[in-house]
């Protein structure tokens, strides 16, 4: 499995899934030149890759690389909406990928990494931890 694989199964999951809840929200993807919108809730799904090692010996051809990374999804709601505002959409964001395996990736557990107030908007950082295993030729 590729990086490009791994965005386009990422990315794919999040877009069926949010798309079935909340189709009218504006989302930026991997990558894309996004800024989250005015007066209203945006969110914003970035992956980050960590680092690879081999997981088995064998030979070449058949030694298995286990890749980890994090899927970062950015929630902004209008500032002075409270928590009530972002709670349920990062209750939607993680249950996305909470223990969900698809496309080759498996995802853990997410959680939110970091609220903060950043003008006009409320802000939480969800990060969900993943890993993908390829055969290294």
């Amino acid at each position: 499995m590729s990086y490009e694989t791994e965005r386009q199964a990422i990315e794919g999951r999040f877009k069926t899934a949010w798309d079935s809840a909340y189709a009218s929200m504006k989302v930026g993807y991997d990558g894309q030149k996004f800024e989250f919108v005015r007066d209203t809730s945006s969110v914003r799904l970035t992956i980050l890759d960590g680092e690879a090692e081999q997981i088995s010996f064998g030979n070449p051809g058949s030694n298995l690389v286990r890749h980890i990374g994090v899927i970062m999804i950015q929630i902004a709601v209008p500032g002075g909406a409270g928590t009530a505002t972002i709670r349920p959409i990062a209750d939607a964001a993680m249950t996305v990928f909470r223990n969900q395996t698809f496309g080759g990736v498996r995802c853990r557990i997410p959680y939110v990494m970091s609220r903060e107030e950043e003008p006009p908007f409320l802000i939480w950082t969800i990060a969900c931890p993943f890993e993908r295993d390829e055969l290294n030729a």
